[in-house]
């Protein structure tokens, strides 16, 4: 996706992700074309390659939007608890980032469907780990090769317990997600301390 776009140019790049979204919903993937998307937004294909170089673009940007939704939400509350190993045990925080995926529940069951959540595993891992080492990097009493593991690992293991709630219907709550990863975080610990 282009930067700097004008407010002409961002109010075209909202109807073109919309217009992805809306046909994500009816046809599959593979079978969505740029054309496609400029019909369904009302855009030329001008005006699409003026904001975007592809149709990945358009998703990718979709996701990115999402992703740094949550982020700038712990950001305005400085609530990064759920990025430090040593408050792995911060139920709230865990609680608020799956409220905000559980309002976007939509969304996260289109990429299991699509088959399209590996792409949200690249995006989400990028921008946890440039949050992560921004923000929590003097808190952790890790090698600097330790921290990237650790940072890639926490991306992951969040991003695949929200897959596996795309992929069962949302069955569990927000608070019993929270929940489930401190357990899984404390069992981690008693592992790693056993070793």
């Amino acid at each position: 996706m282009k930067l700097n776009l004008g407010k002409r140019q961002k109010e075209s790049q909202l109807l073109i992700q919309q217009a992805c979204l809306n046909l994500l919903s009816k046809m599959e993937y593979g079978q969505i074309t740029i054309a496609k998307i400029c019909t369904e937004a009302t855009v030329s294909r001008n005006t699409f390659y003026r904001i975007f170089n592809s149709k990945e673009d358009v998703l990718e940007s979709i996701i990115k939007e999402k992703v740094e939704h949550i982020i700038d939400a712990f950001e305005e509350t400085d609530h990064y608890d759920f990025l430090r190993p040593e408050f792995r045990d911060h139920f709230q925080s865990y609680q608020r980032y799956y409220t905000y995926w559980k309002q976007e529940q939509t969304f996260l069951s289109l990429l299991v469907t699509q088959n399209l959540f590996d792409v949200f595993y690249i995006i989400h891992e990028r921008y946890i780990v440039n949050v992560a080492s921004e923000h929590i990097v003097r808190v952790l009493q890790y090698t600097q090769s330790q921290k990237k593991y650790y940072y890639k690992w926490l991306s992951f293991s969040l991003a695949c317990i929200l897959e596996e709630w795309a992929e069962t219907g949302f069955a569990e709550t927000p608070e019993e997600l929270a929940e489930l990863t401190i357990q899984l975080y404390k069992s981690m610990a008693v592992i790693n301390s056993k070793e």
